[in-house]
Formats: C-alpha cells, structure tokens, sequence
C-alpha cells in the first residue's frame, strides 16, 4: 500500500475511535445538585454511649430545603428527612433527630432505625451548603471529627497505623464501605512496624451498598465474616494494606473504654510517597523519554518509548512498600487500531510487571517486563517545579497538539474556567466532534482526568470506555513552566486501544 494510502486509512481509524469512543448521557438522578456524603454517622441505639452530630452551613443568601438520605449498614436506602433552613443560617441535629425527626430544629420527618450505622447523602439543590460531621460521646460531650477516609480510596488503601488485639485501651478497627451495586472482595495484608515482615492476609466480602466493621480481634482471631487470620504480635504497631476488585471507602478508627472515638484516616497531605509524574529515560540511543504516571489511587500510567516506530501505554495498577513500588497490567502499542468487520475496531495488549526503587519527590529507577519477554530498564526523575494541579484554572487555555510520528491522538481542543471542552476536526474525511469535562485529581497532584463523550459517523462505544489522562510537565529547555503535556486515551475492554500525543498551552 502506498504511504499515502496508509496514513489516509490510519487517520480514518484514528478518527472512528475518537469520534465514537464513550457516547454517556447524563445520569438521570432523582436529586439535582451537589452530593454531599457523611462516612460515618451513629446509630441512635448505639450501645457504647456515641452520638451522630450534624452541623449544616448555608453559604447562600436564600432559604431552602437539604435532603438527606440514610444508607445503613445493610445497605438499605431511607428517607429522605428534609431540612429546612434559611438563608445563611446554621443548623444541627443528631442522631435521635435524624430518626425520629424533630420540628424545633426544623428536620420534619425522620428516617426510622436501621442496621447498624449509617452513612448519609445530602442534596440541597441550588444552595451552597457546607456540612459538618462529628461524634459525640454522651457522657461528657467530646466531640471527633469524622470527615476524613483513607487516602487512595479506590484500587489500593494504606492505613499507616493500626493497634493489635491485644491493645484493649486503644482498639483499633476499620469501616469498610462498599457504595457500588455488586458484592466486592477485600484483602486485608498487615506489616510489621518493628522488623517490616508480613503478618499475612485476610479476606472477606461485602454486599452491594452495605458496610463492614473490622476489629483487631477479629483479624487475629478470624471472626465468622472473615477468612483467614492475621499473626498474634505481643506488642508495637502495624501498616495494613487493603485491596479490592471494585472501589470502597476505608476509615481507620480507634475507640477506648470510656466510649471515645478517634478517626486516624486522614494521612500527611504533603507526603505524596511514590504519587507523582515521573520523567523517565532508557538505555537505548536516540529514544525520547517517556513518562509514568503514579496516581493517587493506585492506577497507574505510563508513556514508554520503545523504538523510533513504537511507543507503549501501559494501564495498571501499583502498590508503594518501603523505597519501591510495584504492579502489573497492560501494555498498548499506541495507535495500533485495525477494522474488525464493518461496526467495530481492536488493537491489542501484553500484560506487563514493574518494580522500581524511589525517593519521594526526587528519582525513581527500576524495571518493567512485557510477560514471556526480557526486562527494560528505566531511571528518571520526578517532574516538580509548577503548581498546575490545584484547580482547571491552572489549564486554562488552548491546547495545541505536537504534530510529529507520535502524535496518534489529532486534534487541539480548548478549556474553559470550569474544565470543559470542545473538539470539531477531520481526518480521513470524517468529520468528528467531542466534549468532556477535565477534572483535577488531586490539588497536588499535576495530572487531569476526564470521561469524555466523542461522537462522529462511525463506530459508537458503550458508555464509560474511555478513559483520558492529561499529565502536565515542563517544556523542553524551560524547566518549571508547565505548559506542556502528555495526552493518553485508553478503551481497556475487549478492544485494547490506546492513543496518546503530547500537547501544548498555547495560550491561556
């Protein structure tokens, strides 16, 4: 095939993805508005004297009305009870309140008891609402509060410190929230904080929408919901790692006997560990560098040039020990896209290991292996000297893409105040059109995620499929100014197809 003819069918395929990757319609939700969700929120009946409080900011010049649904312990959904309040007042209630209702504080109908706690959901339409969450031990009034999950919340969770059973004054336990609609399996491995062995693992599953309370004594002991056992240890501290097949919240919490309650999931906000953009280079001449993406829940991206015609995307999951860091999952060719039939296209993908040595904030060096083939080396360095990360006003402007060979994402697009979006262009004689809305992961962290919608004449995705990284870095030879990034767009089903482009802000 002439070379012409082939770039002609490659940007044709190039534009059937793009244009048809993720059609999602909006969500049609029974409230509109913000969600607000509360963690942890007391049953009245609670049997060790512990009490919910609510308090409710509203930030707006006008009255209205919040909402609030109970999820119990079950998983069962109820209310909602409906606050009254006016406009930029402050109201509160507690637990016996949100059951049973109360009209002096202007709750007008509770939500009845449930199983075990609850967590709660708050819509308040249009008003800006900011609420509150603690708990109250009845018999002196001390307050905690209950705000906080572990951090990493979806793929992989370190809780930093956890007592043994064996510490009956300082009783560790952990929350585990399922908010999906399937049942989710959870592992739950313990280390040593005195000689960083193992403690082995434990597993147990948990029903859709429901919430499991996991004590130190039941990971040593094995309690009837729990299979297999943590090793007894006579005394010092231990990091436990949990891990699922689909996302849940963590909160690691410790109570005394006197009934107080202590919520320890939050961690050091400015210790990232191995979270971070890494600029990475290989022992191969003439190659480009490439980037790994360490998010912080646990995914894990990567742009790996592997020859002058090839680039890799890898998509995994990882998980950070003590220096290192290591995961596995899949590696892409970018833009490799073949028509399969007259409605539907496929690349292909190898699954892959790494292992990599790091310091937090500095270098990082290791290895990945492609399954059944040789290692590759990598060494590099962490991408640090610009704040673009806190908010979409950091990437505000018009992005240009970088035309060369390995651009197979085409296409400049343009971001506005909040995020959005917008892409017309033509490729092949396609003519396509897209819209997104970009997100900041962390406020630390300089690395943008979307859930875009692409729709053109050609092949439709199921909603969902795409998945779109932005990643910030430096500009070749100006170091610290953030107007460059690498671009991926990843369909991890069936199809396996990757496409990824570096950008750049051209104005903003």
């Amino acid at each position: 095939m002439p070379s012409n003819a082939f770039t002609r069918l490659r940007l044709l395929l190039t534009a059937a993805l793009l244009c048809a990757m993720s059609h999602t319609p909006l969500a049609q939700e029974e409230d509109t508005g913000r969600t607000h969700t509360i963690p942890l929120f007391m049953s009245a009946a609670d049997p060790d004297g512990r009490q919910g409080f609510i308090r409710v900011i509203n930030h707006s010049d006008e009255a209205g009305e919040v909402r609030i649904y109970g999820i119990d312990d079950a998983g069962n959904r109820k209310g909602p009870a409906v606050l009254t309040i006016g406009a930029l007042e402050t109201k509160h209630f507690n637990s016996n309140d949100f059951e049973q209702g109360s009209q002096t504080k202007g709750l007008s109908n509770g939500v009845g008891s449930g199983t075990g706690d609850w967590r709660l959901e708050m819509h308040a339409d249009d008003l800006d609402i900011e609420p509150l969450a603690y708990i109250r031990t009845t018999s002196d009034g001390f307050l905690t509060s209950i705000h906080d999950v572990v951090a990493e919340a979806a793929i992989g969770h370190r809780v930093p410190i956890f007592n043994p059973a064996k510490n009956t004054n300082q009783e560790s336990w952990l929350r585990l929230i399922n908010p999906g609609d399937t049942e989710v399996t959870v592992t739950i491995e313990g280390r040593r904080d005195d000689t960083g062995e193992s403690r082995g693992s434990v597993e147990l599953t948990i029903a859709a929408r429901a919430a499991a309370t996991v004590t130190a004594t039941d990971l040593e002991s094995g309690a009837s919901h729990i299979d297999g056992e943590l090793e007894t240890i006579p005394s010092g501290k231990t990091t436990l790692f949990v891990s699922t097949d689909d996302p849940i919240q963590v909160m690691n919490l410790m109570s005394t006997p006197t009934g107080h309650l202590s919520n320890l999931s939050a961690s050091k906000s400015d210790y990232r560990g191995a979270v971070g953009l890494w600029r990475v280079s290989f022992d191969e001449e003439g190659l480009d560098d490439g980037y790994v993406i360490l998010m912080p829940d646990s995914r894990m991206y990567a742009w790996l040039p592997e020859s002058a015609d090839l680039v890799r995307i890898a998509r995994g999951t990882y998980r950070s020990g003590p220096a290192t860091v290591s995961g596995s999952g899949e590696l892409f060719e970018s833009g490799k896209v073949e028509r399969v039939g007259l409605f539907n296209v496929e690349g292909g993908s190898d699954d892959f290991e790494f292992t990599a040595d790091y310091r937090s904030g500095d270098w990082i060096r290791g290895e990945y292996t492609v399954m059944g083939g040789t290692a590759r080396a990598f060494r590099g360095w962490a991408t640090t000297g610009f704040g673009r990360g806190s908010s979409n006003l950091e990437v505000l402007g018009l992005w240009a893409v970088e035309l060369g060979d390995d651009a197979d994402l085409p296409g400049d697009f343009e971001l506005d105040r909040e995020g959005n979006f917008e892409i017309h262009f033509e490729a092949g004689g396609v003519e396509c059109d897209a819209e997104g809305q970009l997100l900041p992961v962390n406020s630390a962290f300089n690395v943008y995620e979307a859930d875009p919608s692409i729709v053109c004449l050609l092949i439709v995705f199921a909603p969902g499929d795409v998945e779109l990284i932005l990643a910030v870095m430096d500009t070749p030879g100006t170091p610290g100014d953030g107007r460059r990034a690498i671009v991926l767009v990843v369909v991890p089903d069936n199809r396996k197809i990757a496409l990824g482009a570096t950008f750049e802000l051209e104005s903003s």
